[in-house]
């Protein structure tokens, strides 16, 4: 049980943080142990932090990727054409006609 929370952090590969503290949870119910509540604060600090910086990998290397027209027009050109008949919901409110023009 010692080791759970080093396993489940590398099981992801990005979000390594979030899965030790889950892991480490799950571990003080099991035995019945309450981190002080200090404690508790720290954790949800880390966790804070991690979440930002986890987010902005994932969002940015990871699926950004996915809809940048470049990528998509040699990958799956028929997805940029369909995205280009496709129009975008609340066009008036943000300026972008279709969902390709989203992804220029």
């Amino acid at each position: 049980p010692r080791d759970a929370h080093f396993i489940t952090s590398r099981i992801c590969g990005i979000c390594g943080d979030n899965h030790a503290t889950c892991s480490v949870y799950a571990q003080n119910m099991a035995y019945g142990v309450a981190p002080p509540h200090l404690g508790e604060w720290i954790i949800n600090l880390g966790e804070a932090a991690e979440y930002m910086f986890d987010h902005n990998i994932f969002q940015e290397n990871l699926v950004g990727v996915d809809y940048c027209e470049r990528m998509v027009a040699e990958t799956n050109p028929g997805v940029l054409e369909l995205a280009e008949r496709t129009e975008a919901p609340h066009a008036a409110d943000h300026g972008y006609r279709t969902i390709a023009d989203i992804m220029r």
